[in-house]
């Protein structure tokens, strides 16, 4: 595989596109991939489509976005401390140029000594377990998908992947371009696209962003009643049970994990995988929650 310089990419430069723009709702860019796929943990399928069909607001603020939106300078100039001699430069956003469709606005560019050009994405997480050993590939699936997609958009065969995690420790990955994986992206964003053209909602799934998203679909209280099918009433009614008991249940395996890890910072089971994590935020008391799953890519 030729590395590419920046005379081969073969990406076309446009203007920076902007979230909840018209040009937005109608690309599908690098960060809506993972969604798609539904590998994303803060927007679903449900709610993507309803987002690019304007029927919400876009991109939602957040404090995880708000964090990344700081810290994206300091994760760069991290990254360029670690490789005198490359130049990482902020790109606006790209377009395939045979698929007008698909569109991509990468963090940056890093440009190598010997003039290969190789992608940057800065990144921000408040739990770090999905993230494998620095120097390797392994990355959260979800934006293992991002920086396929901007590879293939943009022409790039490398992403360098920078990241800080809870307690601001950077690390540094890399990703290399999967034809393969990329193909089955196209495939799915093409059929979402279809969906949105033929006006066909996705399902309701169980993600908390497509909750939020029917929440704001009907914002309004009307003091009247309606009928819902018997069988959506007794799965409603079963579930609410099962969440209060459930949520009993979690509480004393919380409070056992907790004492068994007494002041450790994380634990696995015997396996090695992770099970839980313990966090103290602002000084305070830490607290125990589960850790997510290793990343298997």
């Amino acid at each position: 595989m030729t590395a590419p310089t920046m005379t081969d990419l073969t990406g076309v430069p446009v203007p920076l596109i902007e979230p909840g723009s018209p040009e937005w709702l109608r690309c599908m860019s690098a960060s809506k991939v993972a969604a798609v796929l539904g590998l994303n943990r803060f927007e679903s399928p449900f709610s993507l489509w309803h987002r690019m069909k304007g029927n919400v607001a876009p991109d939602p603020d957040d404090a995880m976005k708000r964090r990344g939106h700081y810290l994206e300078p300091a994760i760069r100039n991290w990254f360029a401390d670690q490789h005198p001699g490359w130049a990482v430069q902020t790109t606006g956003s790209w377009r395939h140029p045979d698929r007008p469709w698909q569109t991509a606005s990468p963090d940056g560019l890093v440009i190598l000594p010997d003039g290969t050009v190789e992608g940057f994405e800065a990144k921000s997480d408040d739990n770090d377990d999905q993230w494998g050993e620095p120097g390797t590939d392994q990355v959260p699936v979800g934006v293992r998908a991002q920086v396929q997609w901007q590879m293939d958009t943009i022409g790039t065969r490398r992403v360098h992947v920078a990241m800080i995690g809870a307690f601001l420790e950077f690390k540094a990955y890399v990703v290399d371009y999967d034809p393969d994986d990329v193909a089955v992206m196209r495939e799915e964003c093409s059929r979402f696209l279809d969906t949105l053209a033929a006006d066909e909602q996705p399902p309701i799934d169980a993600h908390r962003a497509t909750y939020t998203v029917v929440r704001e679909l009907h914002p309004q209280v009307e003091d009247v009643k309606v009928e819902i099918p018997m069988h959506l009433a007794i799965d409603f009614r079963s579930a609410c049970r099962a969440f209060d008991e459930a949520k009993t249940h979690k509480q004393l395996q919380t409070s056992l994990v907790g004492d068994a890890m007494g002041t450790a910072r994380r634990c696995t089971d015997p396996t090695g995988e992770p099970v839980a994590i313990r966090i103290s935020k602002n000084g305070g008391t830490p607290y125990v929650t589960a850790a997510r799953p290793r990343s298997t890519t």
